[in-house]
């Protein structure tokens, strides 16, 4: 996992492993936001997997699948509700971080 740290308690990173959510939790992180639709790649962990472990290590998982880099206003306004409401460090993740980086780009403005 290429983890880039874009605020003291929000990184991006590209597809997680089931490994890397251990990784996750032992770095404080309460909350993982995923992305990605399932089914965009073939092999693709889906979100079903990524959520059971997530919550089986005590972490919040929140689906926002957006195909694309265009955001619709619905996903974002969910995006900033999840952001501002937690004070706790969250993890958010797409194919290649790339979407996770402009919802947090467009969260700030």
């Amino acid at each position: 996992m290429n983890l880039q740290q874009l605020h003291n308690n929000f990184s991006i990173s590209e597809q997680i492993s089931l490994e890397d959510i251990a990784t996750l939790a032992a770095s404080g992180v309460t909350t993982i936001i995923c992305n990605r639709p399932d089914g965009e790649e073939p092999n693709q962990i889906t979100c079903l997997e990524i959520k059971t472990t997530a919550e089986a290590n005590g972490i919040n998982f929140v689906h926002i699948p957006v195909p694309g880099r265009d955001i619709p206003a619905e996903a974002l306004e969910k995006f900033i509700n999840i952001i501002s409401e937690n004070d706790s460090k969250i993890h958010a993740y797409c194919r290649t971080g790339t979407r996770s980086s402009i919802f947090w780009q467009l969260s700030q403005q």
